[in-house]
């Protein structure tokens, strides 16, 4: 009798240390992104933004990566710069898997030097930016695929360091 008491607080005591330790450590799966390294903006989660013709920005989502999401203006020199930038970049291909971009433009016009570049929502009325509370232009957004953003910069130099890590997290 003796021994079986010992032997069920054993079991029972390992079965607690298991789950504490189960239940402490952090996941490991495919789906789990480390945060990076630059989060400059206090956006927890991507909005899922309407983009016409039944399709809203999530359906453009990779769900089983990271995704980029860029806030520019042709008007902006540091946009300009920075897009260029990535569309010269030797890892343009690993950029430009899961690259979507929102222009604040107003016309199509405007646009058209990136036209077949990159996908480009056009923000004529900045709703997707005020969803957002940005407040600077380019802005660089790293989404992981249940829409958590997971880094963030502003400005070009925090914007090409923040695709740099992206680039060297999914290379």
């Amino acid at each position: 009798m003796k021994h079986r008491k010992a032997l069920l607080s054993v079991l029972l005591l390992f079965g607690v240390l298991a789950i504490l330790v189960l239940t402490t450590l952090e996941p490991i799966s495919s789906e789990h992104h480390k945060a990076y390294s630059h989060q400059s903006l206090p956006i927890k989660n991507a909005i899922n933004f309407n983009l016409g013709g039944g399709q809203r920005y999530f359906d453009m989502l990779n769900r089983d990566g990271e995704n980029l999401l860029i806030f520019w203006g042709s008007w902006c020199p540091h946009c300009e710069s920075l897009l260029n930038q990535i569309v010269k970049a030797d890892d343009y291909e690993t950029i430009a898997k899961n690259l979507f971009t929102v222009s604040e433009d107003t016309l199509i016009s405007d646009v058209e030097n990136h036209r077949g570049e990159f996908p480009i929502y056009l923000d004529q009325d900045k709703s997707v930016y005020n969803a957002y509370g940005l407040e600077h232009v380019p802005t660089v957004l790293v989404i992981d695929g249940q829409g958590r953003v997971i880094g963030s910069s502003e400005g070009e130099q925090a914007s090409l360091d923040l695709i740099k890590e992206y680039v060297s997290n999914n290379s």
